[in-house]
């Protein structure tokens, strides 16, 4: 069987399940491709999808306003190619139907060489080979071509070539199958080569150069850019002006100022933001303007509650959260009843107490770290990567590391010893992972030529079918590891084919107490770091809550490491917060039972338990607090959102109590958010006025607080979310 048939049949059989595979209309095919243009086919599928919604045909995002298209494609990134979108779309809206050929494709704003060969044979089955970075791997590999790929003369060889491969062939099909083997099997790093339908014929994999092909495109050398934006507002309006003045964004609304070049990193600036080869040092300065604005030719001033459609780039963005600007109720006003579709929301230049502190990616589980000037997360769906990593940020400059390189997916991290280690749990790699199912995929690709498919998946229907969350999905197979900050090697705490979820180190100990899957259930267990021998933390009895599905999750220490307190879930409404010593003796419920209550934290002093819960309104969630002892149980904040739910979990109280992180999904995607606090916040929630009750000796009884009635504002400031929140879109 030739090698073009082997892709064909492997693709057909184990193609990925992707909206724009659906059908081969040229408008939807045009649409996908432009989008997946430096994005992950993860990260692509629901704007894709919104997209299509609002603009079903090319006659409707041809009518369209360009501030439409804009707004839903902000988040994407390289916005020149939504205004190309639009432009071909009114030269496309004019014509009789859709070029069927590359040739006549190029004539329309954004079709370069790929896009109009992409459309051209998978919509139309125009023989022509697709050229794209997965295409390119896979054919240096297989003809093992040592070839200087990105210079235009290699690059059209290589197009002949690629004519050729998919030339008498049904090409609509074979592509795609060159791009899904580059994109799921011969990957840059690790590839798959055992399960590659190809590797018989695989030039690179018989000569055992495989790993240095593609050679590397030299990379263009970063350049480092001062900007200092001025951020002029009259009113609810920000001035903006066409850039002319900066390297980056160029030509598109830009806050006014101006930029330099620097040979080496500022010692002060308010954030930093790179685009492309450009590495920018931000320092903003806002001011008023007039009462009465001269307007220009090059300028226009635009309401904050429109920039996301004028000027949709994170970099904006940025700056006008750095001076605290967004579209926000105050804590005063958000008592007042507000009507969803009100055309006048209130604006304010300083927000209230909450900004947007994630930047790219979707963004969750922050931790501060034990010293407050760091913060660990996990983070996916970025450029480099779709599944989740652990991240680091340096909460002073701004500036984030990368600490897992893991081909499986981070669920959650902590740090361990002092800050110095993290301890995280990551979904592994089978091939990679475990030699028993390496070794089995071998013998079954000697016996049948085949790519050891049939072992993988026969391993995967060995897993235990009762690996399944308290919602009934599947739970990967993960393992605990352990990192040192700043060290790129790993070492593997277990190796169980089970689900390891949320884990959580011992400031005093080497100890760690983690969630596993046991016969069904999702318990805690404890492990020491030096012996690495575990035992069970926490099961309740059977005799307690006759449910087959019993979730313990999110266990914390407490900062002496003498308590943790986790969440016990009881059914899909119901959850309770639970509480013992850190040797897992006296476990007992410290509330909950009515609501769901979620991801419990330690104040820096360990006098109080914050978490988050729904009791007060099923779509929202609040922040609340609770002593250890059960008493002064009460809620902190209230959300009064106007436009949509506001969810606030995993919150933590940073060590000098200036500060709450957060997790709130209400851009439509988990992103982290920074609460401020001032004197008079922090007093409201870290020296309560409720009446302490002594601890006992026998387990205390659930104390279930009454949802605070709105305050009426007066000072110190209501802990009151704003309406909006910043999109991370």
């Amino acid at each position: 069987m030739n090698t073009q048939q082997l892709l064909l049949d492997w693709y057909l059989d184990q193609k990925r399940d992707l909206p724009w595979r659906k059908n081969r209309d040229p408008y939807r095919i045009w649409i996908s491709e432009t989008m997946l243009q430096q994005t992950t086919s993860t990260a692509v599928i629901p704007y894709y999808e919104r997209f299509l919604k609002k603009f079903p045909t090319i006659k409707r995002l041809a009518s369209a306003d360009v501030t439409e298209v804009l707004d839903l494609w902000g988040g994407l990134g390289y916005y020149s190619r939504a205004h190309n979108l639009h432009r071909a779309a009114k030269l496309l809206a004019k014509k009789k139907s859709f070029p069927k050929s590359h040739q006549e494709l190029l004539q329309l704003p954004g079709f370069g060489p790929y896009t109009a060969r992409a459309v051209s044979s998978i919509a139309f089955s125009e023989p022509v080979g697709i050229l794209d970075g997965n295409v390119i791997r896979v054919m240096t590999r297989f003809l093992n071509l040592n070839w200087e790929w990105w210079r235009p003369r290699v690059r059209t060889e290589l197009q002949r070539i690629v004519d050729q491969f998919v030339k008498n062939h049904p090409a609509h099909i074979l592509n795609q199958a060159l791009m899904e083997l580059g994109s799921q099997i011969c990957v840059p790093k690790s590839p798959k080569c055992l399960m590659c339908p190809i590797i018989s014929q695989c030039e690179g994999r018989k000569n055992s150069t495989w790993h240095q092909l593609p050679i590397k495109k030299p990379r263009r050398a970063r350049e480092l850019w001062e900007w200092h934006p001025v951020v002029e507002t009259n009113g609810d309006r920000v001035r903006l002006m066409t850039n002319d003045y900066a390297p980056f964004l160029r030509g598109n609304w830009l806050l006014p100022g101006k930029a330099r070049l620097l040979n080496h990193i500022p010692k002060k600036f308010n954030f930093r933001h790179s685009i492309t080869h450009h590495d920018i040092f931000v320092n903003v300065t806002k001011r008023h303007a007039a009462s009465r604005i001269k307007r220009r030719n090059s300028e226009r001033w635009v309401r904050l509650q429109d920039i996301k459609s004028v000027a949709p780039y994170s970099l904006v963005k940025k700056a006008l959260v750095a001076c605290g600007l967004t579209i926000a109720v105050s804590a005063c006003q958000s008592t007042k009843t507000l009507k969803p579709n009100s055309s006048a929301p209130v604006v304010l230049e300083k927000v209230g107490p909450y900004s947007l502190l994630s930047q790219f990616g979707i963004n969750r589980t922050p931790q501060f770290s034990p010293g407050g000037h760091r913060l660990l997360y996990v983070s996916s769906n970025r450029l480099s990567h779709s599944n989740p990593q652990l991240y680091e940020r340096n909460l002073s400059t701004s500036i984030e590391h990368r600490l897992t390189f893991q081909d499986g997916e981070v669920f959650d991290g902590t740090y361990a010893r002092g800050g110095k280690k993290v301890i995280y749990s990551s979904s592994t790699d089978e091939i990679k992972e475990n030699p028993r199912y390496l070794t089995d995929a071998i013998a079954n690709f000697k016996k049948n030529s085949g790519s050891g498919l049939s072992v993988l998946a026969n391993a995967a229907a060995r897993v235990d079918a009762s690996t399944k969350d308290f919602w009934g999905d599947p739970l990967p197979p993960t393992d605990l590891y352990e990192t040192e900050i700043n060290s790129s090697t790993f070492r593997r705490l277990t190796k169980a084919y089970a689900f390891h979820g949320e884990v959580s180190a011992s400031p005093k100990s080497n100890e760690i107490v983690f969630a596993i899957m046991n016969d069904g259930h999702l318990e805690l267990f404890r492990m020491n770091l030096k012996t690495h021998a575990s035992r069970q933390f926490f099961r309740e009895p059977n005799s307690a809550v006759a449910k087959p599905n019993l979730a313990d999750e999110w266990p914390k220490y407490s900062p002496d490491g003498k308590l943790v307190v986790w969440v016990h879930e009881t059914s899909v409404q119901n959850s309770e917060i639970w509480l013992a010593k850190a040797n897992g003796s006296d476990a007992h419920k410290l509330i909950g039972g009515d609501a769901v209550y979620w991801t419990p934290s330690w104040s820096p002093a360990g006098d109080e338990i914050l978490f988050s819960s729904n009791r007060n309104n099923p779509s929202e969630y609040d922040l609340y607090a609770i002593k250890p002892d059960g008493s002064c149980a009460r809620q902190l904040s209230q959300n009064d959102s106007v436009a949509k739910p506001f969810r606030m979990w995993q919150a933590e109280l940073s060590p000098d109590l200036s500060e709450i992180v957060f997790t709130s999904d209400v851009s439509g995607s988990p992103q982290i958010y920074k609460w401020a606090m001032d004197d008079a916040t922090r007093t409201l929630i870290t020296k309560p006025t409720c009446p302490i009750t002594a601890p006992t000796a026998t387990p205390p009884a659930v104390i279930t607080p009454t949802p605070a009635a709105p305050p009426t504002c007066p000072k110190p400031p209501c802990a009151i979310p704003t309406t909006s929140v910043p999109s991370t879109k």
